[in-house]
C-alpha cells in the first residue's frame, strides 16, 4: 500500500511550508506555545550547531506535513573529542499524527548513528511528554538508549530591582577578552557531558553567525585586581523566532492573576496574555571561577535589574543539568522552573570510548538558548 506521504531532504524552498507547519504543531506545557521562526526557518537551525540535515514528509498535493531535524556537532566529554547528532525539532501535522512519519524519520535517525561515525546521538523531550519518551523504543536493538538526567530550566520574571554584589566590576566584554573567557569556560565545563569545544575559534565564530548575537551581548565580571572571575552572555532572540501564548494551564493562568495584581503595586514588564507574544530574553555560557558563584549570581541580578527597566521582556531564561552545581547562581532570584529529559543514544557494537563509558560525566553541559 503507498505511503500518504513521501520523505525527502528540504531546501530553501520549503521555508514557507516548514513555518506554516511549525504553527500547525504548538508545544505543550504549562502554556501552549508557538515557536514561530517566520521569516526564516533555516536561521535558527544554522546557528544550531556545525551542520545540520532537515527532513520534510510530504503529502500528495506537495504540502508539508512533518519535519525532523539532525544537528551535528563537535563536543568534548570529560575532555574526550566527541562527534555528536542531535535529534530535534520533531513535528507532525495533527492531520497525520498515527502515520508513521516520527517512525521514519526515527529510522533515518538511527542509520546516521550507525553507519556515519557518531559518538553519540541526543535528544531532549519535555517533561510529561511520554509519546516521544516511548517512541525511542524504535531506534532497535542495535542503539543503547541512556537516560542522562534532567535539564532544569528556569524562567525568571524580572518583578525585583535585583541588587548585585558589589565586590566585582560588572562590564562588557571586548575582543581582547576572549582568550581569557576561553579559559573560564573550558575549566567551567572541563568534566560536563557533551561540550561545546570553547576554543577562540568556536567563540568567534559564535558572534559571526548572528547579528542579535555579539561581543557585546558577553558580560564580564573582574575582582578588585581587574581579573574576570564569571561570564554571561544574554540573547534577544526576536530576530530568529517568536513564541505565541495560545493557552494557558490552570497554573499558568493564576501566576499571570498574581502579576496582574502585583502590576498594581509595582512597575513589572508587559503580563503575558493568551493569544499574544511572549518576550524571552536568554542567558548562555555561565560561567565562573571555582567558589565564585556570587560573581555569576551578580551578572545575572545585574541583567534582571536591566530587564525590568526597559520593560521589554516577560522572562529571562537560564538552564542547567540537575547535577551542575553552577545553578546555585540562581539563589535568590524569583523562577519558576520545567525540566525536559535528556536522553543520549550509543550504537552498541561501538567500543571506541569504553573509557567514557567507565567514567561518565558528573554533568551534562546544556544550551538553554538553542533548544
Amino acid at each position: 500500500m503507498a505511503l500518504p506521504y513521501r520523505i525527502r531532504e528540504a531546501s530553501l524552498d520549503d521555508n514557507l511550508g516548514l513555518i506554516e507547519l511549525v504553527r500547525r504543531c504548538p508545544v505543550q506545557g504549562t502554556m501552549q506555545l508557538i515557536l514561530d521562526r517566520f521569516p526564516d526557518y533555516f536561521a535558527f537551525t544554522r546557528m544550531q550547531g556545525d551542520r545540520s540535515y532537515i527532513y520534510v514528509a510530504e503529502n500528495g498535493e506537495g504540502a508539508i506535513v512533518g519535519s525532523v531535524a539532525f544537528i551535528e556537532s563537535a563536543a568534548k566529554t570529560s575532555g574526550e573529542e566527541r562527534r555528536v547528532l542531535r535529534f530535534s525539532d520533531l513535528r507532525t501535522d495533527p492531520a497525520y499524527r498515527g502515520s508513521r512519519i516520527a517512525a521514519t524519520f526515527i529510522e533515518i535517525y538511527r542509520k546516521k548513528l550507525q553507519e556515519e561515525g557518531y559518538d553519540c546521538g541526543t535528544a531532549e523531550i519535555l517533561e510529561g511528554n511520554l509519546s516521544p519518551i516511548k517512541a525511542q523504543r524504535l531506534l532497535g536493538e542495535a542503539i543503547r538508549v541512556v537516560d542522562e538526567g534532567f535539564f532544569e530550566i528556569f524562567q525568571m520574571f524580572p518583578v525585583w530591582s535585583y541588587k548585585a554584589s558589589s565586590d566585582y566590576t560588572l562590564r562588557p566584554a571586548a575582543l581582547t577578552d576572549l582568550p581569557a573567557v576561553v579559559t573560564l569556560l573550558q575549566e567551567t565545563y572541563r568534566t560536563a557531558g557533551e561540550a561545546p569545544p570553547f576554543s577562540l575559534e568556536w567563540l568567534t565564530n559564535a558572534f559571526d553567525q548572528h547579528l542579535s548575537f555579539q561581543i557585546e551581548n558577553l558580560w564580564l565580571a573582574e575582582d578588585a585586581q581587574g581579573e574576570i572571575k564569571a561570564c554571561v552572555a544574554t540573547w534577544d532572540q526576536k530576530g530568529l523566532r517568536r513564541t505565541l501564548a495560545l493557552r494557558f494551564s490552570p497554573f499558568a493562568r493564576l501566576f499571570v492573576r498574581l502579576l496582574g495584581m502585583l502590576s498594581l503595586l509595582w512597575k513589572l514588564p508587559p503580563i503575558p496574555q493568551e493569544g499574544g507574544s511572549l518576550r524571552f530574553l536568554y542567558l548562555r555560557w555561565p560561567a565562573c571561577k571555582a567558589g565564585e558563584e556570587m560573581a555569576l549570581n551578580a551578572l545575572i541580578k545585574d541583567v534582571m535589574r536591566g530587564v525590568r527597566q526597559q520593560g521589554e521582556h516577560q522572562f529571562v531564561v537560564l538552564g542547567f543539568h540537575e547535577q551542575d552545581n553552577l545553578k546555585r547562581c540562581l539563589n535568590g532570584i524569583v523562577r519558576i522552573k520545567m525540566r525536559m529529559h535528556l536522553y543520549t543514544h550509543r550504537v552498541k557494537a561501538d567500543h571506541s570510548h569504553s573509557l567514557t563509558a567507565r567514567n561518565p560525566a558528573p554533568f551534562h553541559y546544556v544550551d538553554t538558548a538553542l533548544i
